[in-house]
């Protein structure tokens, strides 16, 4: 039964992924001029956001720049972080800095970062999907960091997650 729910949070994590790399950088180029015209932080946010993704997976530098960038135009706003659009956006942002610490090879700095996003998207009580990604992905680190004990109670966590989220559906 558990197996089944590692299994859709590795899908989920795999479309997000998959559809990153769908936009071509002529579009993202034409998002981020269209938001900066309308002046519309969130939207320049959301537009960095999509550089970001882009960048994943071809330019860590690049990547962690863009989603900065959207953390700026986000927080800038005069608006303070509420809506849940503008939770989603901040949590992947902060998520995909993250990442691209990961991919990078900076496993410390990543695990600071994803502890950072973890603290964020409980106190903004973002979508359960946040959470289970940020403890999946500190699982991985801290394999990777020869912590097997808090990889598993990260694992635990977001299989318990899920579990609740099914029982909720049910």
């Amino acid at each position: 039964m558990k197996t089944r729910y590692f299994i859709i949070l590795l899908c989920w994590i795999s479309v997000g992924v998959a559809m990153g790399q769908e936009m071509s950088l002529d579009s993202c180029r034409q998002s981020l001029k269209r938001a900066l015209l309308a002046g519309n932080s969130d939207s320049v946010a959301t537009a960095y956001c999509h550089f970001g993704e882009y960048y994943a997976y071809r330019n860590y530098d690049s990547a962690r720049y863009y989603n900065q960038k959207g953390l700026e135009a986000i927080r800038s706003s005069a608006m303070s972080i509420s809506s849940s659009e503008r939770v989603s956006l901040y949590c992947t942002l902060l998520i995909n800095i993250a990442d691209a610490y990961l991919a990078d090879g900076n496993l410390e700095e990543a695990i600071r970062r994803n502890q950072f996003a973890k603290k964020e998207v409980e106190r903004l009580r973002a979508d359960v999907e946040y959470h289970t990604t940020i403890l999946g992905t500190l699982g991985v680190l801290y394999r990777r960091c020869d912590k097997p004990d808090s990889a598993l109670i990260c694992y635990k966590e977001a299989l318990q997650l899920l579990e609740t989220i099914t029982c909720m559906a049910q």
